[in-house]
């Protein structure tokens, strides 16, 4: 068996990254204004006696800031964007490589955070969880 994880998040770094600048597991210092974090990935083997099947969860976070206030408008359309791009038609998402097929993609969780203010800077997140089944083909 192999793991799907390094390739589903360069897929997911792919789609993100069109829409605003994306990191994975950190942020620089000097980020602000809009971007994306791809956090932890989550691998759970659900294998049978005739496939190799991965139940994977991972989670991305949209992170807006503003000087002035923020109404969420910024981070819905993020959010819309990055969800077109990852699941384009119900449980379709990303397409991986010649040794992962995408079986099924599913939103586990959709979490708008409370806004915070941050030094003067007006911030919003959201934190969407995908659950996907992959099967690897070779």
């Amino acid at each position: 068996m192999k793991s799907p994880n390094y390739i589903l998040r360069l897929r997911y770094r792919e789609v993100l990254a069109n829409i605003a600048p994306t990191y994975y597991n950190q942020v620089p210092n000097k980020a602000f204004g809009n971007y994306f974090v791809i956090n932890g990935i989550t691998s759970t083997d659900n294998s049978t006696k005739t496939s190799f099947d991965i139940d994977t969860t991972i989670q991305i976070v949209c992170h807006t800031e503003d000087l002035s206030t923020n109404d969420g408008k910024a981070l819905e359309d993020m959010a819309d964007q990055a969800l077109a791009g990852l699941m384009p038609t119900p449980y379709k998402g990303v397409v991986l490589d010649n040794n992962f097929q995408n079986g099924s993609t599913s939103i586990a969780s959709d979490v708008v955070q409370n806004w915070t203010n941050n030094q003067g800077y007006s911030v919003m997140e959201r934190i969407i969880t995908f659950r996907h089944r992959i099967h690897q083909k070779n």
